[in-house]
């Protein structure tokens, strides 16, 4: 009875079943007989299904039978076909072919994946080739690679699928495996936003113009516009806030002069924020500070003539370089004010050769006599040729 219901499993015939389990009672030979014939009847069946599938091969080229098709028969043909896969798969709970079966199958076309495990595979062949040249799956819109296939539409489509629930886990895995973005929107803010707190942990601030782009060509400025910033508002209260620090430092210790890595208990980084406001009256790198700005630092103490941050750093690159005799300063290398001088010193190069307006005449000047000499143009022309 087994084979039986297995038989009608393989079939397709899924629905000729009425029960799957009943005893045969040993005494009753002509039940034994029955089923008997029943099973070889059965296996006749397979073989009367595989005929039609060659009829079918044969005008067609091929075994992609549509699900729902029949033969002029009747026989359910379109779902014979996909049951030989499911089994093959061990997708079926019931049924088994022979290796002769499978043989007879291979023999006229058998495709033994469904129509949808191919076009997973095609796909995700074509994300790992996409993946492998670019080093992304950014697909721009419209995308079809060298075999002409679409896959800016199949990643479409699938991100799709993996939003509705469509996807495995073992789907999801490959993709994820590849750096796929399943939502590009999400994914840019976050970038971006990363790019303003890598910011703000330098800088303390977010006080950059509209146009602002980043070393990474992130244009964070127009960013902020975007998602609402406050431009004026922002920008002055953001100096208030730094300034009642600055005047509860002044309270507590009786003058500004503090540490450059000094960093309040709200984390904020004063010692910087005090450079800056110096270098800013001073006009340094083209910032300026308002009349009433630095009429409000004065009444907590803050002078003015306080030594020039860019000039103590120079003149230890100097001290460093008549010490080892050269200029090869280690990355570990720290001043006793918190700076990082090989990072200062490498900084304050790449400004000389790509950006020298960004740096007040009389350090260009000392900068040139530190590097080698000459006048600003010979060693500006120099610079640019190296």
């Amino acid at each position: 009875m087994t084979a039986a219901v297995q038989r009608l499993y393989a079939n397709g015939e899924r629905d000729r079943i009425v029960t799957e389990r009943f005893e045969v009672i040993e005494q009753v030979q002509d039940c034994r007989v029955l089923f008997e014939q029943l099973q070889s009847s059965l296996s006749s069946t397979w073989d009367h299904y595989f005929s039609e599938a060659s009829i079918y091969y044969a005008q067609h080229g091929d075994l992609n039978v549509p699900l729902r098709y029949r033969t002029p028969a009747g026989l359910s043909l379109g779902e014979w076909v996909q049951t030989q896969r499911s089994i093959c798969g061990g997708r079926e709970k019931y049924g088994s072919l022979t290796p002769q079966q499978i043989e007879r199958l291979d023999s006229i076309g058998m495709v033994w994946e469904t129509r949808a495990e191919a076009a997973w595979a095609r796909g995700l062949e074509a994300a790992k080739r996409y993946r492998q040249i670019h080093g992304d799956l950014n697909v721009p819109a419209g995308y079809k690679d060298e075999t002409g296939f679409a896959l800016s539409n199949w990643l479409k489509n699938t991100k799709a699928r993996q939003r509705d629930g469509a996807l495995d886990a073992k789907q999801t895995a490959a993709l994820e495996e590849l750096g796929v973005v399943w939502n590009a929107i999400d994914a840019r803010w976050e970038h971006f936003y990363a790019e303003a707190a890598a910011y703000w942990e330098q800088n303390g601030n977010l006080a950059f113009p509209k146009k602002y782009v980043t070393d990474t060509g992130v244009r964070l400025g127009a960013w902020l516009e975007a998602i609402g910033m406050e431009w004026g508002g922002r920008n002055e209260r953001q100096w208030q806030e730094a300034y009642a620090a600055a005047k509860r430092y002044f309270a507590q210790h009786g003058d500004l002069n503090i540490p450059y890595d000094y960093v309040t208990p709200e984390g904020f980084r004063l010692g910087q924020w005090i450079v800056r406001q110096r270098m800013a009256c001073k006009g340094h790198a083209g910032k300026t500070l308002g009349p009433e700005r630095k009429q409000l630092l004065e009444t907590i103490g803050m002078d003015w003539r306080e030594e020039d941050p860019w000039q103590k750093h120079f003149e230890e690159v100097c001290a460093y370089q008549k010490e080892y005799g050269h200029l090869m300063i280690p990355a570990s290398y720290k001043t006793a004010d918190g700076c990082w001088l090989n990072r200062w010193f490498a900084n304050q190069r790449k400004k000389l050769r790509e950006t020298p307006e960004k740096l007040m005449p009389e350090q260009r000047q000392k900068l040139f006599g530190l590097l080698g000499g000459g006048s600003a143009g010979e060693e500006t022309g120099r610079l640019h040729a190296g």
